[in-house]
């Protein structure tokens, strides 16, 4: 009976009715805001190269050292290329660009790793084996998988053995994973290739193993990644984090194991899915880079490179399966490249690189720079009744839109919670007609509306569809959307008469609303009047801050490089804590701390001075001064001076004395908060603000050292310290600076005192 008559769609920033199922080209941001999705943008844009047959057989690795160089396989050439940072330059590696079978030789190397130690890890394909090399140096270190000589060339190789190894992977604690091409047939179809798993010194896992029988698993693994499932959770152990994600040359493409080599079958089906959708369209994959929450796949046949976002989200037991809805789904191609495709790799700053091969250049593709051009979703189904609901208005709150971005909405509403067989894809022209269209129908609104009607005919479930169109250098932003149902109308307000013919009534209804939308924002801002005088709630938008406008009520300027919250609880504390204490040393300190950031002491001389004078009993001391006139007052012939008297009544007597001080006090700071010559006009300012007017001040900055009698105030800039202990004879104690002998208080000479009558070493002894 208390249903507001409304419902909002962003709830959490989570937008729970839009499914990502019924969601398409688009994705939520972190600010909740609803948008095409984000794909990577190519550094030079449209940067195209002619297509390579062979691209598969030839595909390689980027790797990237701690300082930025680039290391590529070249198969082709039988050699490693590497970039220069400075230069930009890429140049074969010394030492390492001839093709042979010696150590230091290289033939058909198919991929390069950068792991730990300054090393880098070379597939050496066609030699069966690993070279690793030390950067610094470019000397070999080691040689992994040694054939056997005794073994034929198409076996299957021992365990540590090497058969076509193709690429090269490392996960966080250093193991290295191999890639095996495997035997190639006589039809020229790869085939019993495996994965291997090493430590960096290239001891063998024998434990690991991607091979089992009771699956089909990969079968011709081409290129590896680690994925990075749940890296936020520390309670997790590196197993239960990761993944090891094998790109196959055969089909199914994808196959998902954990790091121990057990197969993952439930994400191995979702990662395979996602290969599949028709807009993929990934024939030939030869690449295959893996972010933090993207996964790349190059495809040799049209150029392009696929970008599939993965949802981080493993809970419950560490080795359970990630929901099937929720895991991974295809996004779009990157923009702004096309072509030949040698070598994928990701760099540090998170960036996908491309080497074309015959171009001899890296192509950076930037993530998030671009979007994607359409994109779709379908939200519902809203019910808050059994009953048919008369759902009446749906408003968007979203960032201006422009030429190159739109938005169209959809409505249909049903007796029945059964998804739409058909949902609008494109653009379409807005329904003109006035009648109310039938259930199980869409409605078109208007393009690029976002408040409008909702004119389908009454039911108890309502579904809502939405296009995004963007030319892909922008994106619309959908915030928030508000839909309201069965509100009272201005109808209400009219004699009953109006409301006896349907068709009257339903066109006067729509006519009343649109009138009372574009009255709305004044009503809006009449409802909402006492948030202005809230200044929890005021706006504070420059250049016209109503708060600012607020705080002139109160002459109460508040400082324009303070943080909202600062200023927003400054001005709420102002009359009850500010202004309570205005004209005292409390309400002098507060306002000297609160605009100038200053610890300020206020100290009064009259109370701590004491007068002296000439024959009378007084000590001088830092605190005396003398009398400045009589305690009477003006005396005839001795104090009577022109210009320089005054009488006093009996009341008054002393007075004289202590008017050079009586209104006057010292401004105590802190010269390591008040250093600068901008501080000090500050408080100067606010002390001639604030202070009562008969008073006059002085500021005394407190400097970081203690002069007896001037600057010498226990608890602001002196610490006491006790003596140190005294060193007693046959008890253990440790000599050292600050040791002070002790002195017997009745000692006779004969007893002898150290230091007074006796020397230690010239004719005394110790006992």
């Amino acid at each position: 009976m208390n249903d507001p008559g409304f419902r909002y769609l962003n709830l959490d920033n989570t937008w729970p009715a839009f499914s990502p199922e019924h969601r398409r080209g688009l994705t939520i941001r972190e600010d909740g805001a609803l948008t095409l999705s984000s794909i990577p943008q190519a550094e030079v844009p449209w940067f195209s190269t002619p297509l390579d047959a062979n691209a598969e057989q030839y595909s390689t690795r980027i790797s990237e050292d701690a300082i930025g160089n680039l290391y590529i396989a070249d198969p082709v050439n039988h050699r490693i290329l590497r970039q220069e940072v400075c230069t930009g330059e890429i140049q074969p590696l010394p030492y390492w660009s001839s093709p042979g079978s010696e150590p230091g030789q290289l033939r058909s190397p198919h991929s390069v790793l950068v792991g730990t130690g300054n090393a880098l890890y070379v597939a050496d394909t066609d030699n069966h084996r690993i070279q690793v090399i030390d950067l610094p140096t470019l000397q070999l270190r080691a040689i992994w998988g040694q054939p056997n000589p005794l073994a034929a060339p198409e076996s299957s190789p021992d365990p540590g053995r090497f058969q076509h190894p193709w690429d090269l992977i490392q996960d966080e604690v250093g193991n290295i994973y191999v890639a095996e091409a495997g035997i190639r047939n006589s039809e020229g179809i790869w085939q019993a290739g495996r994965v291997q798993k090493f430590d960096p010194l290239g001891r063998l896992d024998p434990s690991f193993t991607t091979i089992n029988s009771a699956f089909p698993g990969a079968d011709s693994p081409l290129k590896l990644a680690i994925a990075a499932l749940i890296p936020t959770d520390p309670s997790r152990t590196i197993l239960d984090r990761q993944r090891l994600v094998i790109l196959d040359r055969q089909s199914p493409r994808l196959w998902v194991y954990h790091l121990d080599g057990s197969y993952d079958e439930t994400i191995t089906r979702q990662w395979q899915a996602a290969l599949a959708h028709p807009q993929a369209a990934l024939s030939q994959p030869n690449g295959l880079g893996l972010t933090a929450d993207t996964l790349y796949i190059s495809d040799a046949s049209s150029g392009q490179v696929g970008c599939f976002a993965v949802n981080q989200n493993l809970n419950g037991n560490p080795h359970e399966n990630l929901n099937a809805n929720s895991n991974i789904s295809f996004v779009g191609f990157a923009r702004g490249y096309r072509g030949a495709i040698a070598a994928l790799g990701i760099n540090h700053a998170g960036q996908l690189l491309i080497y074309a091969g015959s171009s001899n250049s890296i192509t950076r593709l930037l993530p998030h720079q671009a979007y994607l051009e359409t994109g779709q979703f379908l939200a519902g189904p809203f019910s808050v009744s059994t009953q048919p609901t008369h759902w009446q208005r749906l408003r968007a709150i979203a960032e201006p839109l422009s030429n190159t971005t739109h938005i169209q909405f959809f409505t249909y509403t049903s007796t029945t919670k059964d998804r739409p067989l058909s949902v609008p894809e494109t653009l379409t022209d807005p329904t003109l007609t006035v009648a109310a269209t039938p259930l199980g129908q869409w409605r078109a609104a208007p393009r690029d509306a976002l408040d409008l009607l909702i004119l389908n005919e009454p039911a108890p479930y309502l579904w809502i569809a939405g296009i995004f169109r963007g030319d892909g250098s922008c994106s619309p932003v959908l915030h928030q959307m508000r839909l309201e149902f069965d509100r009272p109308t201005w109808l209400q307000y009219l004699p009953p008469l109006y409301q006896h013919n349907e068709t009257s009534r339903v066109f006067l209804e729509r006519s009343l609303s649109l009138f009372a939308s574009l009255l709305e924002d004044e009503e809006t801002l009449i409802d909402d009047l006492p948030l202005l005088f809230d200044p929890q709630a005021a706006p504070d938008h420059p250049p016209q801050s109503w708060l600012d406008w607020l705080a002139s009520w109160l002459d109460f300027p508040l400082d324009e490089s303070w943080r909202e919250g600062d200023r927003r609880q400054a001005l709420a504390e102002a009359f009850s804590h500010y202004y309570k204490q205005r004209g005292t040393m409390a309400g002098l300190q507060n306002f000297i701390q609160l605009y100038a950031g200053v610890h300020a002491r206020l100290q009064e001389p009259s109370r701590f001075n004491h007068l002296w004078s000439l024959g009378e009993t007084s000590t001088l001391g830092f605190n005396t001064r003398l009398v400045p006139a009589q305690a009477q007052g003006a005396v005839l012939d001795t104090t009577a001076l022109l210009d320089q008297s005054h009488l006093i009544r009996d009341e008054d007597y002393g007075a004289p004395l202590f008017e050079d001080i009586a209104h006057h006090f010292c401004v105590q700071v802190y010269a390591a908060e008040s250093n600068r010559p901008v501080t000090l006009t500050k408080i100067q300012q606010i002390l001639d603000r604030e202070k009562p007017a008969h008073t006059t001040y002085q500021i005394c900055p407190i400097e970081a050292r203690m002069r007896v009698g001037f600057q010498a105030q226990i608890g602001i800039d002196t610490l006491i310290g006790q003596p140190p202990s005294q060193m007693l004879l046959n008890q253990p104690q440790a000599l050292g600076w600050n040791t002070v002998l002790a002195e017997a208080p009745d000692q006779s000479p004969a007893a002898g005192v150290i230091g007074k009558n006796i020397r230690i070493g010239l004719h005394k002894s110790l006992i």
